[in-house]
C-alpha cells in the first residue's frame, strides 16, 4: 500500500502531470470568459462553482480568481475586490 501511494505521489509531480494541469485551467479560464463578466462576479462573490464543460467545474477557492474578473470587479467597486 505504501509503495503505492509513492508512486502515485511522484506520479502527480510529474512534468507532464503538471503541464496537464496547467492546460486544464488555461483552457477552463477560456471557458469561463464565454460568461458575462457581471455572471461571472456574481457567481464569484457567492462563492457559487461554475460548470466549464466535460464534467468538470470552476471552483473559485481552488481555482481562484482570474486577473481579468478581479480587475472587472475593482473596476465596479464590488466589495472585497
Amino acid at each position: 500500500m505504501a509503495r503505492m501511494l509513492a508512486t502515485t505521489e511522484r506520479l502527480a509531480q510529474s512534468p507532464s502531470h503538471l503541464a496537464r494541469k496547467r492546460l486544464q485551467h488555461a483552457t477552463g479560464e477560456d471557458q469561463l470568459k464565454t460568461w458575462s463578466m457581471a455572471d461571472l462576479a456574481r457567481a464569484c462573490m457567492a462563492d457559487q462553482d461554475i460548470y466549464i464543460g466535460r464534467q468538470r467545474w470552476w471552483r473559485w477557492h481552488r481555482d481562484g480568481v482570474p486577473d481579468w474578473l478581479l480587475h472587472f470587479m475593482r473596476l465596479n467597486n464590488l466589495s472585497g475586490y
